[in-house]
């Protein structure tokens, strides 16, 4: 196992990360916050008042076409940051050691929220026969599947856009 280069044994022997954690982009966390209720409470009236389920269909296919644009957004300020020389780290998406402890905790508790209400949505309405009116015709509530992309996306932005990272060697 080789030794990882961003990391350094202090004056204790333990291993720590050389960066310090990132300041700022806390944004990016409210609009998953923000994005996640959003979807929590369309989604749940979905399930029992059918009129809206349109209404909760587009606001799904909203989420992922900016959780697709986030993740374009990452990719490009990751390799902007790698050509001025600045390290670049797969663990972007985790923020893990990098952004506050309470921003990993929104962008990751969003995450799992919206894999679970998006299934949840999705098999408990599976067997109704409203087929949804717009891309694909499959019942209006599964829509939900695609929503799980938004925060990791966003968390992406944060990590490549405010995490600071070492200096490439």
């Amino acid at each position: 196992m080789g030794r990882d280069p961003d990391r350094t044994p202090d004056e204790g022997g333990e291993i720590r990360h050389q960066a310090p954690p990132a300041t700022g982009g806390a944004w990016l966390a409210w609009a998953t916050s923000a994005g996640t209720a959003t979807f929590t409470v369309l989604t749940s009236l979905g399930i029992f008042v059918r009129g809206i389920r349109s209404v909760v269909a587009l606001v799904d296919m909203a989420l992922f076409l900016v959780g697709i644009a986030a993740f374009l957004v990452a990719i490009v300020l990751s390799g902007s940051r790698a050509l001025r020389g600045v390290g670049v780290r797969a663990s972007g998406l985790y923020l893990a050691g990098f952004a506050p402890r309470d921003l990993q905790l929104v962008f990751r508790i969003c995450f799992a929220w919206t894999i679970v209400l998006g299934l949840g949505a999705a098999l408990v309405v599976s067997g109704s026969t409203d087929p949804g009116p717009y891309i694909l015709n499959i019942p209006t509530m599964a829509y939900g599947i695609l929503v799980p992309i938004f925060p990791p996306a966003l968390a992406g932005v944060h990590g490549a856009r405010y995490c600071p990272w070492p200096t490439r060697r």
